[in-house]
């Protein structure tokens, strides 16, 4: 229960008025922001639940067996990806 009303509150977090404010600009409107609340709060709700049920130290296990050299490539290629679409070369 608990998990479900911080999720609820999290869903109504003022940084996703944006899209919001996006989707009011549609045909019907209220549907589609319906659905992307019930979304956030979906995605919000699983997960917390991953979290408390231990999934962070899986995929900290998981991290941990790769090669240095293979997460300084993905480091590398997440820059690289950054820096693109920040200068707008998408």
């Amino acid at each position: 229960m608990t998990i479900g009303g911080i999720a609820l509150v999290d869903s109504l977090n003022p940084s996703l008025f944006v899209a919001q404010f996006f989707l009011l600009t549609t045909a019907k409107p209220v549907p589609r922001i319906v659905s992307y609340i019930a979304g956030v709060l979906t995605v919000n709700f699983f997960g917390g639940l991953l979290f408390l049920t231990g999934a962070q130290a899986l995929i900290g296990g998981f991290l941990s067996q790769l090669s240095p050299s293979l997460i300084t490539a993905q480091r590398c290629c997440s820059a690289s990806a950054c820096w693109r679409w920040a200068s707008g070369c998408r």
